[in-house]
């Protein structure tokens, strides 16, 4: 009992402690509401930046995806690979505001459009950079490259860009390259590579919002630079034929009393007019991917590809030494080229005797004028959902999908 006596008077006398110093208590009291306040404020002011931050970059990086006003509307980018190039090389310089290929002079002459961009200069810091014209709007630029116009099969393509620069938290300079579906996001001077295009047009985009730049380079950095690098690698011959079918060269001996010597494939019939006949493997001298179709539904017949990933090629090689006699000309026609979506499918063909090339049209007959070269090569490249001899079955028994014509001189 004396305990219990003991212990109660023990927390009175604490009672009364707090009683007589009630000051101690609203300063505790006082404490925690300040801390409670303070931890609430870093909550309110601090936590929605980095939220901010992150969803605008989010939302820049979707408008990224879309496809800015044209208000300035260019042309795709047509490239060529020159005899014994390795690749195909675009290049930008900032210090001099020169491309590589024409129309060279100034930022504006290559792209496909832009919206509020500029070149700015400043003497002060020695800089030069592309910045935007209206500090409250986003800027947009875009580069299109027709890949259709080098008329090879791509091997890959290699993007990189430097100068990126950002000055503000709220700041964002963004770049893509994309080929259909198909996209790389450029970091600060990194390449960047897509392999396999199937798609004809390859697309670079930068996105400026905020104080941010892109190409950012001191003046004494160099004569020649490269702000924006495109490298683009066709297929060689021996990429294409590599564990390919391969084949052999087609012989055309010419027959006395003939005008010409001729050469047809037949697609309905799946046959050629020399021996071997059947099947349209059977004298193509390389192909890849490439398959007969036959589509019951619409009545048409057609070669297609295998995978729609990648491309397919398909060549036939003819030996002109074997026609026997010295060569007037040579006509090539092709028929039944199909593109059901024309930016990302093409169906292209090519013929060349030696080092002169001539592209084929559909239907249209392509003319090689007295050759002089041994052997003529005839490739089909298919990309995307494109299909080539395209034909309706009711076209008729016997039809010429494909035809070489080799005339002899004639006699004086």
């Amino acid at each position: 009992m004396s305990a219990i006596n003991t212990r109660n008077s023990q927390i009175e006398s604490l009672l009364s402690s707090n009683r007589s110093h009630p000051e101690l208590s609203n300063l505790w009291r006082l404490c925690i509401k300040g801390i409670f306040i303070f931890i609430v404020l870093v909550f309110i002011v601090f936590l929605p930046v980095p939220i901010a931050l992150g969803l605008t970059e989010l939302l820049f990086d979707e408008r990224l995806q879309e496809s800015p006003p044209h208000n300035f509307s260019g042309k795709s980018i047509e490239l060529t690979l020159n005899p014994g190039e390795e690749y195909i090389k675009f290049t930008y310089d900032v210090i001099n505001d020169v491309y590589s290929h024409s129309p060279k002079k100034g930022f504006m002459a290559q792209a496909y459009y832009m919206e509020n961009m500029k070149r700015c200069e400043e003497p002060d810091h020695i800089m030069v950079h592309l910045c935007k014209i209206s500090i409250d709007d986003e800027a947009t630029i875009s580069w299109h490259f027709d890949l259709k116009s080098i008329e090879r099969p791509i091997k890959k393509v290699e993007v990189r860009m430097g100068g990126f620069a950002e000055f503000s938290g709220s700041s964002l300079a963004r770049a893509k390259a994309c080929i259909g579906n198909v996209c790389r996001v450029l970091a600060n001077n990194n390449i960047e590579r897509i392999d396999n295009p199937d798609i004809s047009i390859f697309t670079v985009t930068v996105m400026l919002l905020g104080n941010s730049q892109i190409f950012r380079t001191n003046w004494n950095k160099g004569t020649e630079i490269e702000s924006f690098l495109v490298r683009i690698y066709p297929d060689t011959p021996e990429d294409s034929i590599s564990n390919k079918t391969l084949g052999k060269l087609i012989e055309l001996p010419f027959n006395s009393g003939e005008e010409y010597s001729k050469f047809t494939y037949d697609i309905i019939n799946d046959v050629y007019s020399h021996s071997p006949k059947e099947g349209f493997m059977s004298q193509a001298y390389y192909m890849d991917n490439i398959q007969r179709c036959e589509e019951p539904d619409h009545i048409t017949v057609h070669l297609c590809k295998i995978f729609m990933e990648k491309t397919a090629t398909i060549s036939w090689h003819f030996d002109l030494q074997s026609f026997g006699q010295p060569i007037r000309k040579v006509e090539i026609r092709i028929s039944g080229f199909a593109e059901f979506s024309p930016d990302d499918s093409y169906a292209m063909a090519k013929s060349c005797i030696g080092n002169e090339c001539i592209k084929i049209i559909n239907d249209n007959i392509a003319t090689f004028e007295n050759p002089i070269t041994d052997v003529l090569k005839i490739t089909v490249i298919l990309s995307g959902n494109a299909q080539v001899f395209r034909t309706n079955w009711n076209k008729g028994t016997e039809i010429e999908s494909f035809s070489v014509r080799i005339y002899p001189e004639l006699p004086n």
